[in-house]
């Protein structure tokens, strides 16, 4: 079970921000990084809970499972708001998209003086 969570957690954390990185493209300058700093503050405290609780169903309770178990969590959620704090600012930074050209300027035909 603690193979498989330490496998499934950081491409789980991963796919999250990479999806949160393909709908930055969507919003304005603010929203964007907004997405990844509300990911920071609210998703790394659940991703660490999650973690936690997954890490904890083993059928063997003991002391120092549990400490691994804290350390898993603190580890995933270190983990995504590392990833969070780096998208957030790649958002921030990024040029916005250029915006659509209408039918009009398509069709119209250049002339030299243009």
């Amino acid at each position: 079970m603690d193979d498989l969570l330490l496998l499934a957690a950081p491409a789980l954390i991963v796919g999250l921000n990479l999806v949160l990185w393909r709908l930055s493209y969507r919003f304005d300058r603010i929203a964007g990084p907004a997405l990844f700093a509300l990911n920071l503050l609210a998703g790394s405290p659940l991703i660490g809970v999650g973690v936690w609780q997954w890490a904890s169903l083993d059928a063997e309770p003991s002391v120092a499972g549990s400490y691994g178990d804290v350390l898993a969590a603190v580890a995933a959620a270190g983990l995504n708001a590392l990833i969070a704090l780096i998208g957030a600012v790649a958002a921030a930074v990024r040029k916005p998209a250029p915006a659509p050209r209408s039918e009009a300027d398509r069709r119209r035909v250049r002339l030299r003086s243009d």
